[in-house]
């Protein structure tokens, strides 16, 4: 029988997500799809999703139905809106001074989303200085659908590793000696590679404890 995935495993996934009841594709691993759907995300890399289960990484009921998959196999399923982005809350819908908008140099209109003390708002309507905004998610009290597909489960130390080398955005070789990882590439725009390079070293330490540190080694042009 092949193995299914359990918790504290690395795995990649594909997954399709529509509202159950219209249709709408809302995410997808899916480059094309997000482009055909405006959806698209240019922020976002598209393909097969590293997920390691057991993280808070997913919806509860998305990564539930991983458990029951093997890798290759996939299945379609509906989850109502308490397994998926939770019940509609009035007490998330607020009204605002327009004095706070301007203070963030934002000019509000109904329907545009805004970011308010980190967190994202949609507001509801503008009237006479005051603006009504929803902090609900946009798919609060709605059942949704979804495809889902179990690529494969990581074995190794090593491809762990490399998946988490691969999902910080950082080019290069991985290679674990003693507890160490060692990462030989090249450095891009300095800050860019030092950000970069400090949230491989969160992740390997929140998710591989096995390794005790992380190195990078420059890698030297003509080489």
């Amino acid at each position: 029988m092949a193995e299914k995935a359990k918790q504290g495993d690395f795995v990649y996934i594909e997954f399709l997500g529509r509202v159950a009841g219209t249709g709408e594709i809302f995410d997808t691993t899916d480059e094309k799809t997000a482009r055909e759907n405006n959806i698209f995300d240019k922020e976002r890399s598209y393909g097969p999703q590293l997920v390691i289960l057991g993280k808070g990484q997913l919806l509860p009921g998305l990564e539930k139905q991983i458990y029951a998959l093997a890798a290759g196999e996939e299945k379609e399923f509906s989850l109502e809106a308490k397994e998926a982005f939770g019940q509609r809350n009035t007490e998330l819908i607020r009204v605002i001074g327009m004095a706070e908008f301007a203070r963030q140099k934002v000019n509000p209109n109904a329907g545009m989303i805004v970011s308010l003390d980190g967190r994202l708002a949609r507001v509801m309507s503008v009237n006479s200085g005051r603006v009504m905004i929803d902090l609900n998610h946009p798919l609060a009290g709605e059942k949704v659908s979804y495809k889902l597909k179990l690529d494969r489960i990581l074995g190794s130390l090593e491809e762990k590793a490399g998946a988490l080398l691969k999902a910080s955005g950082l080019e290069g070789e991985a290679e674990i000696k003693e507890k160490r990882l060692l990462v030989r590439g090249k450095e891009r725009e300095k800050k860019e590679h030092e950000l970069r390079l400090l949230n491989l070293r969160q992740n390997v330490r929140r998710y591989l404890p096995e390794i005790e540190k992380v190195e990078w080694e420059e890698e030297k042009e003509g080489k």
